[in-house]
């Protein structure tokens, strides 16, 4: 008896398999692909965040310099120190206001932000007393300002005038810091602070005017 022989015979098996190895290999580079963009992005917004947070630290930190050069500025006035010695605390630690703020030798000088070659002792162009390189404030863990962050302040008196129907002109004090005089006066201050977040030396500065008024109750 004759035996039938059936022979089947598939075609392309091993090319469909090379085509699913293709896609498959394409579908895993596409996945990474996202993968790592995912990871990139998610680690700029990280750094964006925090470089932020640092500036913000920075910015709040140079905004602190106003009210607390007004209190320096009305606890001058009203304690007419000779050094900062005769100031009550916190103001009298080492380290957070300039002894030269009350040298007789050092009389401020109103021209911040102004170029001045005859006090420029470190070639930069510009005047030294500023908040960056000749600050009257400079705390750090102090004043009430974190130990993460750094304020330097300057503070000048830029004027006074007598206000309609005061008294006598005002006498101007060493360092811009008035002492003594008659009232219903006005004394024009500059505040310049510069806030630093230390850990990146991210930083932030601020210029804010102040009206001493003399003789009136808080001075404003």
């Amino acid at each position: 008896m004759a035996r039938l022989h059936r022979t089947i015979k598939i075609v392309g098996t091993q090319s469909q398999q090379g085509t699913a190895l293709i896609i498959a290999v394409m579908v895993l580079l596409i996945l990474t692909v996202i993968g790592i963009y995912a990871i990139t992005t998610s680690t700029f917004e990280t750094k964006i965040a925090g470089s932020e947070r640092e500036f913000k630290e920075a910015f709040y930190t140079a905004d602190s310099g106003e009210p607390i050069g007004i209190e320096l500025i009305k606890a001058i006035i009203h304690y007419v120190p000779a050094t900062r010695n005769d100031l009550p605390a916190p103001w009298k630690d080492t380290g957070n206001i300039a002894n030269d703020l009350f040298a007789d030798s050092v009389q401020e000088i109103f021209t911040d932000g102004i170029n001045d070659a005859a006090h420029d002792t470190d070639g930069d162009g510009r005047n030294d007393d500023n908040a960056r390189d000749n600050p009257d404030i400079d705390a750090q863990g102090t004043l009430g300002i974190p130990s993460r962050v750094r304020l330097r302040a300057d503070i000048d008196r830029l004027s006074s005038y007598q206000i309609s129907g005061g008294a006598t002109e005002y006498g101007s004090g060493y360092e811009g810091i008035g002492q003594g005089g008659g009232g219903d006066v006005a004394i024009v201050y500059e505040i310049d602070s510069l806030g630093r977040y230390t850990y990146t030396n991210a930083e932030s500065g601020i210029e804010a005017g102040y009206r001493y008024v003399v003789g009136m109750p808080g001075g404003e």
